[in-house]
């Protein structure tokens, strides 16, 4: 997962999680209303992942 920064059209980022789990499609996908939780839904399973501190 990439941080895109706030400045458009520049092509930088940073990298802050390696998510891992899923190796098929994923069906959809959710982020927490502090954006500290993303989860994921594939083929009946479902991850979670921290992102934040």
């Amino acid at each position: 997962m990439w941080n895109t920064g706030i400045v458009s059209g520049t092509g930088r980022g940073e990298k802050i999680a390696d998510l891992t789990g899923h190796i098929a499609d994923i069906y959809h996908l959710a982020l927490s209303e502090d954006g500290n939780t993303l989860a994921a839904t594939a083929e009946g399973t479902t991850r979670l992942w921290t992102l934040g501190p």
